[in-house]
């Protein structure tokens, strides 16, 4: 379920908003108006899965009023769609959790352009097995695409034009990441904040907070 809220009028719930399967995690503004929603898929009791083998996540697009306009879905389901960017026009980026069999690593991040299946992006199994099945969280420019993993204490940098990775780094407990003014700022659980102009080009500072994963550009 999605709850909308009436930000003027104290924030009072007007509309909850289903239909579009289990365990939406994130949703995010288009340009156009529409909302896209990262479906995970999974049941809980607690934290406890319960559906690993029937779990049915997708990429869902909604109207303004909440209709569903169109559900993309990977070809392996154990991708559990959470954390989702867009680039400013009409592509939209996916990090995924992998539920499925510890020793497999598929492709953790997809592109979705508006038309068409989702497009894992590329990298190595044995770079993928970096981020240890999980990415926190994903952001966009013109160029380029960068995603976090906590567990992998690490972050990937791809082209968006060719979606090859290009750049692997190590920081331990990485957690956000926004865009602001063209460049990549990258948040860690230890304080540590990165400002990655582009890849192999960055520098860094210590801040007094312990940042998680969900960060916004205000």
């Amino acid at each position: 379920m999605i709850g909308v809220y009436d930000v003027i009028h104290h924030y009072q719930k007007v509309a909850e908003w289903s239909g579009f399967g289990i365990g939406p995690h994130e949703v995010i503004l288009m340009a156009d108006g529409r909302l896209v929603v990262g479906v995970g898929g999974v049941h809980t009791f607690g934290r406890e899965p319960l559906n690993l083998e029937s779990m049915q996540p997708s990429l869902t697009y909604l109207s303004a009023q909440g209709e569903v306009l169109e559900q993309i879905t990977l070809p392996d389901r154990h991708l559990s769609i959470r954390h989702l960017a867009h680039d400013g026009d009409n592509t939209v980026l996916c990090g995924q959790q992998y539920r499925g069999q510890p020793d497999d690593y598929p492709p953790l991040v997809a592109m979705h352009t508006g038309v068409g299946p989702l497009k894992p992006l590329q990298a190595e199994p044995e770079q993928w097995a970096r981020f240890n099945h999980y990415i926190a969280s994903i952001a966009a420019t013109d160029e380029w695409i960068l995603a976090t993993s906590p567990p992998g204490n690490c972050y990937g940098i791809w082209s968006k034009a060719t979606g090859e990775l290009v750049e692997l780094a190590a920081l331990a407990d990485a957690s956000g990441v926004v865009v602001r003014h063209g460049a990549f700022q990258i948040s860690s659980g230890s304080g540590k904040i990165i400002l990655q102009s582009a890849p192999e080009l960055s520098q860094s500072h210590m801040s007094n907070v312990m940042w998680d994963n969900h960060w916004s550009a205000i």
